[in-house]
């Protein structure tokens, strides 16, 4: 087989077209080389031959490379070429771009003319999106928006617009946290001791771990310093009142009351001696006026007692004696192995009866 050129002279040019030559055919026939058969048609003269393009997918375009000039009609074959893709007849020179990143008109452009949409990942489903999860489509994807506002896709309560509470955290994705909520003022409790200090503080909408409310604390450092603590002798403001140690007789451990009234009652104390053979130390309690002293067990537990419920109550003559206006625990004055005490009653015999004098008593 070999190719040839046939020409046709026209007065306005020359027209021509590629035919086969079959050597086998008789006197050299010419053939249509796209018959669909397969079989060699031949042309028995064609003065005016057409461009004919093969169409594979049907659509009215044909593909450029099956192209063949003949003054026949073989079947599949239109005048149209420029096919792009002849297997899809949604493509073809006449077809509307979409937006699907392929060529549909075949003008070897992609999708112009057109905007893909960013679609934004919104996992928490509140409607904002996330910025750094994108993909460009046309079609609308599922679980993603449009907008790319969202600050935490995984909060639904966390988004432009929501309200902004106090958490510790931007609610409405504007990069400040706890902003328009109310503030409170709460104060350092370093010790623990409910009280706070007063220069230590911090302001803020929820209450922080060691803090507290209150700003009264003198000492922040130790939890027996607080308002209305107890005093005792320790070198601190333990009440928090800006005096140190200043005892008053209801921080005591153990109060015994006297008689009510003016008796005098504590006017002298004296202690440091097992008067009851307990082990340990009891007290001596004089009077001015009450005409009378007690002995005080050294083993009683804290508390407040009345003068009546000591050990041994010592009442003198008569009520103008100033009995017990002087008291004093004595060793075993005696000799009877026990210590003893001695009180004194100077007004004992003012009324001429009975000389004034000290008692002496000695306990068994």
């Amino acid at each position: 087989m070999i190719r040839q050129w046939s020409c046709v002279l026209w007065i306005a040019g020359v027209a021509c077209s590629s035919v086969k030559t079959d050597d086998t055919a008789a006197g050299g026939a010419v053939v249509d080389p796209t018959d669909d058969t397969g079989a060699s048609v031949v042309d028995t003269g064609c003065d005016d031959p057409v461009d004919l393009y093969y169409d594979a997918d049907g659509d009215g375009y044909g593909d450029d490379a099956l192209m063949v000039s003949t003054c026949d009609a073989p079947a599949g074959h239109v005048t149209q070429g420029g096919d792009c893709d002849d297997i899809d007849p949604e493509v073809n020179p006449g077809a509307e771009e979409q937006c699907n990143e392929q060529d549909d008109n075949c003008n070897e452009e992609v999708d112009e003319g057109l905007s893909p949409t960013s679609w934004y990942a919104d996992l928490d489903g509140d409607g904002y999106g996330d910025p750094s999860d994108v993909l460009s489509s046309c079609d609308v994807i599922a679980e993603r928006v449009e907008d790319s506002s969202d600050c935490d896709d995984s909060d639904s309560w966390v988004h432009p617009g929501a309200e902004e509470v106090c958490n510790s955290q931007d609610d409405d994705c504007d990069s400040e946290i706890d902003e328009d909520v109310e503030l409170y003022r709460y104060y350092a409790d370093s010790d623990g001791d409910g009280y706070g200090d007063p220069e230590t503080f911090l302001d803020s909408c929820s209450k922080p771990d060691d803090f507290v409310t209150d700003n009264t604390d003198c000492n922040d450092t130790d939890v027996s310093a607080f308002p209305g603590g107890i005093e005792v002798l320790d070198g601190v403001d333990n009440d928090c009142n800006g005096v140190i140690d200043d005892l008053k007789v209801y921080d005591a451990d153990i109060r015994i009351n006297g008689e009510i009234g003016a008796s005098g009652f504590g006017y002298v104390l004296s202690g440091g001696s097992d008067m009851t053979d307990d082990g340990t130390p009891d007290l001596l309690i004089g009077s001015n006026s009450a005409n009378s002293a007690v002995i005080v067990s050294g083993d009683l537990a804290a508390g407040e007692y009345d003068h009546d419920e000591s050990i041994v109550q010592i009442f003198g003559v008569d009520s103008g004696s100033m009995f017990g206006s002087a008291v004093t625990m004595l060793d075993d004055f005696n000799g009877d192995g026990h210590p003893d005490v001695a009180i004194a009653g100077p007004g004992i015999g003012a009324n001429g009866e009975l000389p004034a004098c000290c008692g002496f008593l000695a306990l068994p």
